[in-house]
């Protein structure tokens, strides 16, 4: 009991021995990080994120390094689980005699480290895509939504610009891709101290919908903000050239729509029928080590499935056009 009590009170004489110099370390570190981290909100790389997430997660604060963290969680995840299977690979390979002769190349830990960065790099990079693909078709419908937004600013016309702005995202409501960008539009034209901080919101905005619309739009509010003039002329004109656009767009859409049904549903049914028939006509005992057990039948396979995959979202893109002269 007493040689319990005598360590722990030489181990709090020695934290207390040791607590100057670990505040000193630890201020410096927190000054180390906050310089950093000034410098990577400056990158463009965390601008790109920033606009990406701040549609995606509206109602999420600090998206980008919640992406950061979510992304080093799964970077570690996969390194850790491919390189284990990597090195149990061999004892599975034995068994299998469409792979045995390559049993005795795997195995080795310097081949599993770089294997393990591959898979992680990989794994890392498709949830990254998988944030594009989503950000690009929340994008289309925010340049929708913005032709709601351009039809309704009007009747707040009575109103000064950023008062329009809050009224008009509160009738659109939450539902609306733009609610959170145009409250902070709004919030920073009311209280903006410098251009420069307008003009970063301003563009943040035009990024957020990436149109020509939107920067007409943006254009609009910044010469009725900085003049006093009115606006109401220039939404209304601009609201019926995104009128006029998207009649043209829909009809473009009904004349490519068996194209786009044919991308949707048509390579799949494809693939389904050829490799069903294929294994009705071999057997599937034999059909399936050929195509699952094999190097050269699992990569075409997987090729197939990419392509297939690649022209879905081109065909669900094709489905919803931006609005916009692109």
């Amino acid at each position: 009991m007493w040689l319990i009590l005598g360590y722990v009170a030489a181990a709090a004489g020695l934290a207390g021995l040791l607590a100057p110099a670990y505040r000193a370390a630890a201020r410096q570190t927190h000054i180390s990080f906050q310089r950093h981290k000034t410098q990577v909100q400056a990158s463009p790389f965390y601008a790109h994120l920033d606009t990406m997430l701040s549609l995606l997660r509206p109602d999420r604060a600090h998206q980008v390094w919640q992406f950061g963290y979510q992304a080093a969680v799964i970077f570690a995840f996969t390194l850790c689980a491919s390189f284990l299977l990597f090195i149990a690979l061999p004892s599975w390979l034995t068994g299998n005699s469409l792979l045995a002769g390559s049993a005795s190349k795997i195995g080795s830990p310097s081949v599993g480290v770089v294997f393990s960065l591959m898979a992680a790099g990989a794994c890392v990079t498709l949830y990254y895509m998988y944030i594009r693909i989503r950000f690009v078709f929340k994008q289309i419908k925010a340049g929708y939504d913005l032709l709601d937004v351009v039809r309704t600013l009007p009747r707040f016309a009575h109103l000064s610009v950023d008062e329009a702005l809050l009224a008009a995202a509160t009738q659109l409501g939450a539902k609306c891709t733009l609610y959170r960008p145009l409250r902070l539009l709004a919030v920073c034209l009311t209280g903006y101290q410098k251009e420069e901080e307008l003009e970063a919101e301003a563009k943040r905005f035009a990024a957020v919908v990436n149109t020509t619309f939107a920067v007409a739009f943006i254009s609009d509010l910044l010469f009725a903000v900085r003049t006093g003039s009115s606006w109401r002329d220039s939404l209304v004109a601009l609201g019926q050239s995104m009128q006029s656009r998207l009649s043209v767009i829909l009809d473009a859409k009904r004349e490519m729509s068996d194209a786009i049904q044919t991308g949707l549903w048509g390579n799949a049914l494809s693939l389904v029928a050829i490799c069903g028939g294929l294994a009705g006509v071999i057997g599937w005992h034999v059909y399936a080590p050929l195509q699952f057990q094999t190097v050269v039948g699992a990569g075409l396979l997987l090729l197939n499935l990419a392509a297939i995959a690649a022209g879905v979202l081109i065909a669900l893109r094709l489905r919803m056009p931006a609005l916009d002269y692109k």
